[in-house]
């Protein structure tokens, strides 16, 4: 699965890239995340593919936010049967 997810990643990247930089020269206001890096880490003997982001809510003074985490975690993630 994680390696699906990081080839449908490669198929976008360079217009990711393209837009982050042109809203930076223009100084577009965007809530996109930039993408800091990506890496691949070996816990225990399983390869695990992390994309390091940018919290785009850090500072905001917002008094409500509904924020989902939809990056792809399996930790405490259950769901009940239909």
């Amino acid at each position: 699965h994680q390696r699906q997810v990081f080839e449908e990643f490669k198929k976008f990247v360079s217009s990711y890239i393209e837009y982050v930089r042109e809203a930076k020269m223009t100084r577009k206001d965007s809530m996109l995340a930039k993408i800091f890096g990506i890496f691949q880490v070996n816990m225990r003997g399983k390869i695990h593919n992390c994309v390091v982001m940018q919290n785009i809510f850090f500072r905001l003074n917002m008094k409500k936010v509904i924020v989902y985490d939809l990056k792809g975690s399996e930790a405490n993630r259950f769901a009940a049967p239909k």
